[in-house]
């Protein structure tokens, strides 16, 4: 399980996926995405392979993002569930 976890992070082209997202990695596992929270949970190293996924997507976004190769409002929507939000100081 964390090697095929593993693979699909740095591999996640291979597999069909623009970005590596916790879909992804539940359909090439072949368990549902809260299984995959549910391990992240129990399992150090498998939650460590969760978070590098997460550094992964959020560095593609950002860099997508800022040249415009992606979709703002999807890019937006997935930035904010790894705590990213726009702040308007007043």
């Amino acid at each position: 399980m964390l090697e095929k976890a593993s693979d699909y992070v740095e591999n996640y082209r291979n597999y069909g996926d623009f970005i590596p997202c916790i879909e992804g990695l539940a359909i090439i596992l072949g368990v549902h995405k809260d299984t995959i929270y549910e391990w992240a949970k129990r399992y150090p190293e498998f939650s460590d392979v969760l978070k590098i996924l997460y550094t992964k997507q959020v560095k593609i976004l950002i860099n997508l993002g800022l040249v415009g190769k992606v979709n703002i409002a999807i890019a937006k929507l997935l930035l904010a569930k790894q705590g990213y939000s726009e702040k308007k100081e007043i």
